[in-house]
């Protein structure tokens, strides 16, 4: 059957299959088995069973029977089919017309959404143009605010001019009547100009107290921070404060607590201004009994409010106690303010502008921290000053600034590891606290054999320091080396005195070099002297100006014997005279300095220079000399300068030679100065000054002037120019210096500090 085909079974065994009813059964004689098919694919299986034969007759009935059984198979199963997708449609009819009534509701949401979405767009562009239009207010407020500062600022420059002109005649004039340099003032004429001259003092604090404040407002202070010791702090501090607590009787006492850190992270110079505002009030109010700086870590007593001190790892507590006349509680809040005092008699009896505590509150905060202050009339006053043991940012900016008058920075320990004799090295960098100001303290402070300098300090010109060094002869000595990260020239820095000059970084190979040579330099018994003359006398007469213990000279007498020398030995300095017998002076010296760039070179000549010799000398020696009368003198002076020879050690005469040449009353006289300034005031002044030093003083009060004058005296030797601002910087100095400025003096100073520029 399932091959299509009928099947016919004649002979059915017996137990294959009977057929039975109510009444009975028997064995079939016939089972036929047909295919019921429709377009010849099998529908159905049919098995008849016969008691009689299937006739042919029979069977071709039964296969047009299933012919039309399949037909009707196929019909029942074609609508059976039909009713399950008729079904199935209706199904997904109900699903789609529900899908389609939840994408309605989505679709109606979707519109409510960009409904509420376009009403909040146009309520942001609403918010915009208001912020737009509050930014545009703002930004004109801020113009506004920055014409009014820059107004402001140009206003207390001009006031600062105004006020110092006048001011810095006064204090000159009253100094030099005070001193009676003339002998024709009577002791109260003399009296009269003290007083002069110390309300011109308290009149020039009170200018820098309100510079001061206003350069807080202005908010352009920033901060360099370093790392600040508790015990060099106390050093300073007892310097400073000791003799005033002796002078008045009260007791000075500073306590570090073990469990403070040994050092904090903070502006050195902000920081020593607070403290010594806050020790000045306290001497100043306490007219017995005890003041007390202490120093300790703190673990709260600040404001809540205070972001910086809440964020710092450890908080350090330094607090300034008096036994002194105290405030009332109603008048602490008061005292931070700007030209408020506890009581109004207290500016008459104890001095003072009210100034101190608004610019040291200010500079706490630029510092991270926040001054507190506890105090009861009659029982004396706690001033606390809370910091941050590290402030967060290396540069922070506030409306603040320091005082007019330089604060020194804290001095180093005592801790310097000798090189040499018990002596010490010198490292004037811009690394810390240390400062060029602190640096000239040290070598009068300690025996040191050696210094590198870094040009760029922090507080001044490391140029004005090499000259410091070489001018004084206390430290003139003192070889120098230029360890710098500018590119200061070597050159340069030889014409100014200093042994070499290296440019940073420097590799392990180049310190030890310096520190070899300054090691070589400290332990020399003598220096040695190459001088390189045809001359026999003038060779000897050389030796007996130059010579003695501490200086070596060799003598060569053409350029071949000295190259010689100079490949065989290490020479300090070298002296030659231009007119050599086998060899110009300027080829040798060309060839010595390719050699020895570091080595001083002194021209010692008779020889007439040209302009264009004289220029190209000086770009290749240290000093030029013509031989005259005064000559020896001067070779001795030089030659003890570039042999860096201690003025302790030289026989007496020659000493007395040097601090006769050094005198400053002795240089000045017969010197022409040209005073450039635009204020007869200043100029009258300056005048009367210089000429006690017998000077012979020509003036300018313009710029074109000036350049006349000198055009037409060439003998001018020096010229004080009134060309510095108020708002004088760092960056200024330098420029001016780089231009060819050799000093700058501040108004106002004392007399011998005007003269010691010169």
């Amino acid at each position: 059957a399932l091959e299509k085909e009928r099947i016919l079974l004649n002979h059915v065994p017996n137990d294959y299959v009977r057929i039975s009813s109510g009444l009975g059964e028997t064995r079939p004689v016939n089972v036929v088995v047909l295919p019921v098919l429709f377009e010849d694919e099998i529908k159905a299986v049919m098995e008849l069973s016969s008691l009689e034969e299937f006739s042919p007759t029979h069977q071709a009935f039964l296969d047009q029977l299933t012919e039309t059984i399949g037909i009707v198979l196929h019909t029942i199963e074609a609508n059976t089919r039909t009713e399950d997708l008729l079904k199935q449609s209706q199904s997904l009819a109900g699903e789609l017309q529900s899908r389609q009534e939840e994408l309605q509701q989505t679709n109606q949401e979707l519109e409510e959404k960009a409904r509420q979405l376009f009403e909040q767009n146009a309520e942001v562009e609403n918010k915009n143009r208001e912020v737009e239009q509050a930014r545009q207010a703002l930004e004109g407020k801020a113009q506004q605010l920055s014409l009014t500062s820059r107004y402001k600022s140009e206003f207390l420059a001009n006031m600062s001019h105004e006020l110092r002109t006048p001011l810095n005649s006064l204090l000159i004039l009253a100094e030099q009547l005070s001193t009676n340099p003339e002998g024709n003032l009577t002791p109260r004429q003399v009296e009269f100009a003290e007083t002069i001259r110390g309300s011109g003092k308290d009149l020039l604090k009170l200018i820098n107290d309100i510079l001061d404040l206003s350069k807080i407002e202005s908010g352009t202070v920033t901060v360099d921070v370093g790392e600040v010791r508790f015990d060099e702090m106390r050093q300073n501090i007892e310097r400073t404060f000791q003799h005033v607590a002796d002078g008045k009787g009260v007791s000075f006492q500073i306590l570090i607590d073990p469990e403070s850190p040994p050092a904090i992270y903070t502006d050195a110079q902000r920081l020593d201004q607070v403290l010594k505002n806050l020790l000045s009030n306290a001497f100043k109010f306490t007219e017995r009994g005890h003041v007390t700086l202490r120093v300790t870590p703190a673990a709260g007593g600040w404001s809540a409010d205070q972001a910086s001190l809440n964020r710092a790892k450890r908080v350090i507590a330094i607090s300034v106690n008096d036994s002194g006349i105290g405030i009332p509680p109603e008048k602490q809040s008061t005292i931070f303010e700007a030209f408020q005092q506890a009581d109004g008699s207290t500016s008459r009896r104890f001095g003072g502008t009210g100034l101190g505590l608004a610019i040291s509150r200010e500079l706490a905060r630029l510092l991270g921290g926040e001054i507190k202050v506890d105090s009861a009339l009659a029982h004396g006053s706690s001033f606390t000053l809370f910091l941050p043991d590290a402030i967060t940012t290396a540069r922070r900016k506030i409306g603040g600034v320091g005082a007019e008058e330089s604060v020194p920075a804290f001095l180093p320990g005592n801790g310097a590891e000798p090189i040499a004799a018990a002596e010490e090295m010198l490292v004037a960098d811009d690394r810390g606290n240390l400062r060029g100001h602190a640096a000239l303290m040290l070598v009068r402070e300690f025996p040191v054999a050696a210094v590198t300098l870094d040009i760029s300090l922090p507080d001044m010109d490391g140029w004005k320091v090499l000259d410091r060094l070489k001018t004084d002869l206390a430290t003139r000595h003192i070889p120098v080396f230029i360890i710098s990260a500018s590119d200061t020239g070597a050159q340069k820095a030889l014409k100014h005195g200093a042994v070499a000059a290296l440019m940073k970084p420097i590799d392990k190979a180049a310190i030890e070099s310096v520190f070899a040579k300054a090691r070589r330099m400290c332990e020399a018994p003598a220096r040695k002297l190459l001088v390189i003359e045809d001359d026999a006398r003038q060779r000897k007469a050389i030796r007996e100006v130059v010579g003695n213990g501490t200086a070596e000279l060799i003598d060569a007498e053409n350029a071949s014997q000295a190259l010689g020398f100079l490949q065989d030995h290490e020479f300090d300095c070298v002296v030659l005279d231009l007119m050599l017998p086998d060899m110009s002076g300027f080829d040798l010296i060309e060839q010595v300095r390719a050699q020895h760039p570091h080595l001083p070179i002194i021209v010692y000549t008779a020889k007439d220079l040209s302009e264009e010799e004289e220029e190209k000398l000086n770009r290749l020696a240290q000093t030029i000399i013509v031989k005259d009368v005064r000559s020896p003198e001067r070779l001795f002076d030089q030659t003890a300068l570039w042999l860096h020879r201690d003025l302790g050690k030289l026989p007496e005469d020659k000493r007395a030679l040097l601090e006769r040449l050094h005198d400053p009353n002795k240089i000045l006289a017969g010197k022409k100065v040209l005073i450039v300034d635009d204020d007869i005031r200043n100029i009258f002044a300056m005048t009367s000054l210089l000429e006690r030093y017998k000077m012979d003083v020509i003036s300018a009060e313009t710029g074109k002037a000036a350049l006349e004058l000198l055009q037409n005296n060439r003998e001018i030797d020096l010229v004080p120019a009134n060309t510095f601002p108020s708002r004088w910087t760092r960056i200024d100095c330098s420029s001016c210096y780089a231009t060819g400025c050799t000093g700058n003096v501040r108004k106002w100073l004392r007399l011998p500090k005007k003269r010691s520029i010169s």
